[in-house]
């Protein structure tokens, strides 16, 4: 529940959503793999830096930011967290395409006009690339846009992947409805035994997103179905979840309602169990003279998967934030949440995501964040340079690890008995010289963790630092490069017996060129995993090789 107050003045106020669609900046088109933070991430480095005048911005001056989620590719993910804010979610494997730019931002230095495209091309794998989209299609009162894709690789030697998507978006009387369909299909196989695991994942998503907007309320809505199914049928989940924003002002006060909610069926060899999450927070904000704003509210959730003597079915957890605009180029805020445990859940569709080789026999439980303090700040330093840096304390229970099994090369999931606390420090940079067609992003990311000796297993195995900066210049009015780095700094893990792998420092090298014939046709050359580097991440797999693409684009 929100409430707004201003003490000089009553401020007309209005609301709307709208998308803020993140295209992959580097645009290396190879799939990708991302990790489940479901246990150390912070909120979403996601923030508009605005230009404020007389609380007035201008459009033109407004530079979107959002940092790499966790998704399949195109795929409408499931909501991880049910706090108010969206968390952060980080890449696992290198993330070659992250997008940092909003579309009007890469129209100034691509320079193209055409939306709907058809790429073709072949892998070093070998195997072909496929990637075709439409949009703007007129159909029974809708505007509708379709996707279909074929990737060489995703996870490993010989993997392919592809999906089959549709978006829709029409009116209803006073209400926006958007509509999604997608189905994807993944074969993993890993190629450093002969007898390797592989696994081919079926997954889809079906939503409906509602919206309603007026001078006198505002009102949001998300329904999606989430179905998974491994093709040998052993472990399936079948996961709803429900959204719902209400914002009403009155006179000087706006209240805000929002919940989530969230059904899930999952079967795996020995388990058959259905996982409820139910959740509501009330919020009030209180706009304070010189350009303060408080806000507090509470988060009331209960659940139907509780830990004897650790985690209750029931609980509320208070959230405080302030913040303040002191100048365009510092902006700072200050959060806390805590004095209660706030569920952050955890299905098979995360786990997954980051890898699927999952043992059959894998149990699933949510973690619990019982403390969490917020600091940083945001802002523009220039008309071409903005930033945000992010430093989060906390404390999360039931804290899961990915454990390799003895046999087979998979892995299940190990529980921590023990509260454990981290701080994470996110620094985001980004510069952009649309005269110059250039833009660039840094991303770095550090982990300090305390306490890491105390339990049985390294709690703790992902590396401490993270590094992702990513390029986009325009050498030539025919010739585009791309390019992006990943580089993570070594750790030790532990298997189910307490046999210990030492992985080493790994850097990674993506690149991309772009040479247009005209303005439609262009022809392009990829190589992914330039470094080849060989990462054998939790369960000693081998990393993924290189891999080399080459093929030619159309536009209309």
């Amino acid at each position: 529940m929100y409430a707004v107050i201003n003490f000089n003045q009553l401020i007309n106020m209005k609301y709307s959503w709208p998308f803020i669609l993140i295209l992959l900046l580097c645009g290396i088109h190879v799939p990708r793999c991302y990790a489940d933070t479901t246990s150390g991430a912070i909120k979403d480095t996601e923030f508009v830096i605005e230009k404020q005048k007389k609380n007035k911005v201008s459009q033109e001056k407004k530079i979107f930011f959002k940092a790499p989620t966790k998704s399949i590719n195109k795929t409408d993910k499931p909501v991880q967290e049910i706090q108010d804010l969206t968390l952060e979610k980080l890449p696992f494997y290198p993330t070659t395409q992250v997008q940092i730019l909003s579309e009007s931002t890469q129209e100034d230095i691509i320079e193209s006009t055409w939306h709907n495209y058809c790429k073709l091309g072949v892998s070093s794998l070998p195997l072909p690339y496929v990637d075709i989209f439409i949009e703007k299609i007129h159909f029974a009162r809708g505007i509708w846009s379709a996707n279909v894709a074929f990737f060489p690789e995703l996870f490993g030697i010989k993997a392919r992947q592809s999906w089959f998507s549709v978006d829709g978006k029409y009116a209803m009387a006073s209400w926006l409805l958007h509509t999604h369909l997608h189905y994807q299909n993944d074969w993993h196989k890993y190629a450093r035994r002969d007898n390797a695991p592989e696994q081919n994942l079926h997954q889809g998503s079906l939503c409906l997103h509602a919206k309603k907007s007026s001078d006198v309320s505002a009102q949001e809505g998300k329904i999606t179905y989430h179905p998974l199914a491994f093709h040998h049928g052993n472990i399936t989940e079948q996961l709803f979840t429900l959204k719902y924003k209400w914002i009403k002002p009155l006179d000087a006060f706006t209240f805000k309602i929002s919940t989530y909610n969230d059904i899930a069926f999952y079967k795996n060899d020995t388990v058959k169990k259905k996982r409820f999450v139910f959740s509501g927070a009330p919020m009030v904000v209180v706009a304070l003279p010189k350009d303060i704003q408080l806000k507090a509210g509470l988060w009331a959730t209960w659940h139907n998967d509780p830990i004897s003597g650790n985690i209750s079915n029931f609980d509320v957890c208070p959230k405080v934030k302030i913040s303040t605009t002191i100048s365009e180029g510092f902006n700072p805020y200050l959060g806390i949440e805590g004095m209660g445990s706030t569920i952050r859940p955890r299905h098979l569709r995360s786990v997954v995501q980051k890898n699927p080789f999952i043992d059959k026999d894998c149990k699933l439980s949510h973690s619990y964040q019982c403390l969490k303090l917020q600091g940083g700040s945001k802002g523009s330093i220039a008309d071409d340079l903005s930033y945000c840096l992010d430093i989060a304390y906390r404390g999360i229970k039931n804290l899961s690890r990915m454990v390799a099994t003895p046999n087979l090369h998979r892995y299940t999931l190990f529980y921590s008995p023990i509260t454990h606390y981290s701080v994470k420090t996110t620094g985001l940079f980004h510069y952009i010289r649309p005269t110059a067609k250039m833009s660039t992003t840094i991303k770095a990311t550090y982990y300090h963790y305390m306490n890491n000796n105390t339990a049985p297993i390294w709690w703790y195995n992902k590396p401490s630092f993270k590094l992702n900066p990513t390029l986009l210049f325009k050498v030539h009015p025919k010739v585009l490069l791309k390019s992006g780095l990943h580089l993570r700094n070594g750790t030790a893990i532990k298997d189910s017996v307490g046999n210990i792998t030492n992985i080493g420092t790994t850097i990674d090298i993506s690149l991309e060129g772009e040479y247009a014939f005209s303005e439609r046709f262009l022809a392009f050359l990829s190589i992914s995993n330039l470094l080849n580097r060989d990462n054998p991440s939790y369960t000693g797999y081998a990393g993924k090789k290189i891999n080399i693409t080459a093929g030619i684009q159309y536009k209309w």
